[in-house]
């Protein structure tokens, strides 16, 4: 009697870049990357993965997951799933951050509305990326504020600009088709209000729909819980998917190449701030306790922080006997190691506090060498969309 043999190939991967990563995906320790987050598929998903005989299985080093299938035979070059999956078919995966830091060293929403979740899907309207390139998010270069979705769960309310006819207003579940009524409405002062029960109402994408028309979209989260959802990642099997998008043909076979969704996270570049304050018993603010006015002032003229990198450059924005302060010319890039640009052998970047910068007849000196670099944990975003990066220094 002939074992039985079974056999499973690969559907679909999501990996998720950053680039202020040395390895663009993730913290190292000694064994494995350390992940900021983590991606699980929905209670609903799970069911669909064991009907369908799928496997996710978590890749820390890619920075994300592969998806297989269960395959029987052929297709000419296709291999066919041994289960087709229905056109309704949908794989939903939730995020969650365990890095408080994310946020601030990519370049997301400083202070991110409390209301809105990011959310991605494999319907993306762009035909001509390549299938091992695949883009999530809306913008190819990357994810942005414009892939948020307003976030709703138990009940939903809504202003609207305009008076609303009663039985005009609905709210639609886009996946299922199923619908609900307001259970409250009323106009006043020009406005309508409307608040709609959720209870019973599928988890999934919906929008709020006037006299047929959209007018917000929405993420019901009814499956979460108590669970902080940072983004919601759905994979469509529906066979109408973009070519290069599509995860199942309509034959039910796959294709020898693999859709491989990515989602990049740019780094956040931020001016770099470095605030320097003297101490009475500092030797720099003796120095300068020994020189005449005239002297002084020509002395600070010529304190900097100087790099080994010429893409570096800062501007001293106040000097005084006892505090300088000086920022970055333009936004850097945060980094988790920071290579010099000029340096031909990847040299480290190294910062230092100079004096007589610039001097025609006396050469550079060192007040302070190796500069910490800014902080990945602390952000000044008060006059947002300029964002600094502070290191205080006591000398």
């Amino acid at each position: 009697m002939g074992s039985l043999q079974v056999i499973y190939s690969e559907l679909f991967s999501v990996q998720i870049k950053q680039p202020f990563y040395e390895n663009g995906i993730a913290g190292t320790s000694v064994t494995a990357p350390i992940l900021d987050y983590s991606i699980v598929p929905t209670v609903k998903c799970k069911a669909v993965l064991q009907r369908l005989d799928l496997i996710m299985k978590s890749d820390p080093n890619k920075g994300g997951f592969t998806a297989w299938s269960r395959t029987n035979g052929m297709s000419g070059a296709n291999k066919l799933l041994y289960f087709k999956p229905k056109p309704s078919d949908l794989l939903t995966f939730v995020v969650s951050l365990s890095n408080p830091y994310f946020l601030n060293y990519n370049a997301l929403a400083s202070a991110p509305a409390a209301d809105r979740i990011y959310y991605f899907n494999n319907l993306v309207p762009d035909p001509l990326v390549p299938k091992d390139e695949l883009h999530l998010s809306l913008d190819a270069a990357g994810v942005s504020d414009s892939d948020t979705i307003k976030k709703i769960a138990n009940s939903y309310d809504y202003v609207h600009s305009a008076n609303v006819a009663p039985g005009t207003a609905k709210l639609k579940h886009m996946d299922s088709g199923y619908e609900v009524l307001p259970n409250s409405h009323s106009n006043e002062g020009g406005q309508a209000y409307l608040s709609f029960d959720l209870m019973g109402f599928p988890a999934g994408k919906c929008e709020i729909q006037i006299g047929g028309v959209l007018i917000e979209t929405a993420y019901h989260l009814s499956e979460m819980g108590d669970t902080p959802v940072f983004a919601i990642i759905e994979c469509s099997l529906e066979e109408l998917v973009l070519p290069n998008y599509r995860i199942v043909e309509n034959d039910g076979s796959i294709t020898p190449q693999r859709p491989r969704y990515s989602l990049l996270f740019r780094n956040r570049a931020t001016l770099w701030r470095y605030k320097v304050l003297l101490e009475d018993n500092s030797p720099l603010y003796v120095e300068l306790n020994s020189l005449t006015p005239a002297e002084r002032v020509d002395f600070l003229s010529k304190i900097n922080i100087i790099s080994n990198d010429t893409g570096v450059v800062f501007i001293p924005t106040i000097i005084s006997d006892k505090q300088f302060e000086f920022i970055s010319d333009t936004p850097k890039p945060l980094k988790e190691k920071y290579i010099s640009s000029s340096s031909t052998t990847g040299d480290s970047l190294s910062l230092a506090l100079k004096k007589f910068v610039n001097h025609p007849t006396i050469s550079l000196e060192d007040i302070k060498v190796n500069l910490p670099y800014p902080p990945k944990h602390q952000l000044d975003a008060i006059g947002d969309p300029i964002i600094y990066s502070d290191v205080l220094l006591n000398l």
